[in-house]
């Protein structure tokens, strides 16, 4: 496959086989994540491949709750489609039944990773579509989640408007 096949073919999946993702194409596409381009050659990733079953179970949870906070911006973008919210929501809180959950964090520890955080955005969200495509042209589903990054956001926002 030549790599416009592979951004053009590419899709978020969002429904899994039970089948295990074998260790070897897991570490190929985490691989493919630390060779993504960063911003001043930062670096600013590192990812978590979970496939434990106890562990996905603990993402879940948290998925759960991070399904409710994303509830209002679903109802609020698929007004009329509630079958397209009720979907969403289920994916998110049960992660599909995916074999595997890659976690991707960006570091801000010190002073030069926050004065470019914008920077390491980009350069972490390269990391996941080279992480995307790559599981892709193994044959494996995958989906970008944000919905973490939504829910975090509305928290903030929340918590700053019954501060104000």
């Amino acid at each position: 496959m030549n790599v416009t096949e592979a951004i053009r073919g590419r899709r978020s999946i969002r429904k899994y086989k039970k089948t295990p993702i074998s260790e070897q194409d897991i570490r190929e596409i985490i691989e493919a994540g630390l060779m993504a381009p960063s911003a001043s050659n930062l670096q600013p990733w590192y990812f978590v491949a979970v496939s434990r079953r106890d562990k996905l179970d603990q993402i879940m949870e948290t998925m759960q709750k991070v399904s409710e906070a994303v509830m209002p911006s679903l109802e609020d973008r698929f007004k009329k489609y509630p079958q397209v919210v009720a979907e969403t929501r289920h994916f998110i809180s049960m992660l599909g039944d995916a074999p595997l959950c890659v976690l991707v964090f960006l570091f801000k520890d010190d002073e030069v990773y926050t004065r470019k955080e914008k920077e390491l955005m980009q350069s972490t969200a390269a990391a996941i579509e080279n992480m995307l495509l790559t599981a892709y042209d193994k044959g494996i589903g995958s989906c970008w989640m944000t919905s973490p990054l939504i829910a975090r956001s509305e928290e903030r926002f929340s918590r700053n408007a019954e501060t104000d």
